[in-house]
């Protein structure tokens, strides 16, 4: 008689939950003037019921329209304004359980008077292993990292204008549904975060339909895409007036051909 053994094998499934969070905002943004220094701090809570270890990584940080971020080392952008601000505190540092600690930082803006627009960095926290689990025969470690960016922008003064460029323009479909995406890059030297308005007039200047878009916060020489549903509009070819407005005087106008198919 043949005799079939099933082999069973217990696995033991280890998996690293991370629990911290930043209490005080994503973005911190000042405005100030070369020569000065301005304070703050990122409050980082800890969920847990045992001690967590984070770990703090200063970048630059750059977008585009394609969805593409970008995190270049602390100081390489000509934008950055990583090199002016130093963090009082270790590049790791321990959250005691269900805990909170404040971490200090400081910007001292340059004293030049060619500095001109908006300087942006971000700060990057995540928690590590105080005594990592090395997985025996019999165990499998599931590890997920999972990152915080904090974003450090310094406005000079209001000095700069934003300016902004139509670099792509495409019509998809998606889930049976038709939109237009506007691919629009800040060529200026100040931040703004406008929101994106479509109108579309026929050949004869009646106007057919109005739309609203997304927003966005677009950094000088970044970029970002613009959604538009246009699934409702009839095939046909149109002058679309592409509007993105921000704060204060961000008002930025575009008249475009659009075919629709």
């Amino acid at each position: 008689m043949n005799r079939f053994y099933l082999l069973i094998a217990t696995v033991t499934l280890s998996i690293n939950l991370h629990a911290i969070s930043v209490a005080n905002g994503m973005t911190h943004t000042f405005t100030a003037s070369p020569g000065s220094r301005v304070e703050g701090n990122i409050s980082i809570l800890n969920t847990k019921d045992k001690p967590a270890r984070v770990r703090a990584e200063h970048t630059d940080y750059k977008f585009t329209y394609s969805g593409n971020n970008e995190f270049p080392p602390a100081g390489q952008l000509p934008r950055s304004n990583a090199k002016w601000i130093t963090l009082h505190s270790p590049d790791s540092f321990d959250v005691g359980p269900n805990g909170k600690t404040n971490l200090k930082f400081s910007i001292d803006i340059p004293k030049e008077e060619r500095l001109e627009g908006t300087y942006w960095s971000i700060i990057f926290f995540e928690e590590i292993d105080i005594a990592p689990t090395l997985p025996t025969e019999k165990m499998v470690k599931v590890t997920t990292k999972v990152r915080y960016g904090v974003q450090l922008v310094t406005h000079i003064d209001e000095s700069g204008e934003a300016d902004l460029k139509i670099i792509h323009q495409e019509i998809a479909e998606e889930n049976g549904e038709k939109f237009l995406k506007v691919g629009v890059e800040n060529v200026g030297t100040r931040s703004t975060r406008p929101t994106g308005a479509l109108t579309l007039f026929s050949k004869l200047g009646d106007k057919i339909c109005e739309k609203e878009g997304n927003r966005a916060n677009i950094f000088p020489g970044c970029s970002f895409t613009f959604i538009f549903n246009i699934k409702d509009v009839p095939i046909g070819d149109y002058q679309s007036l592409l509007l993105f407005e921000g704060k204060t005087d961000d008002i930025f106008g575009m008249m475009k051909d659009l075919i629709i198919e």
